[in-house]
């Protein structure tokens, strides 16, 4: 699952950049996202 969602973010125009998340910031599994901006 993690190789999936990892193919699948890359592939996302919205997404910049991802990274895994430090365990106070949501334990094991859990990623951090970064989007760009809405175009409002």
């Amino acid at each position: 699952l993690r190789g999936m969602l990892h193919s699948w973010l890359v592939q996302k125009d919205e997404v910049v950049a991802f990274c895994v998340a430090n365990k106070a910031d949501g334990g094991h599994g859990a990623l951090i996202v970064l989007l760009k901006p809405a175009l409002n």
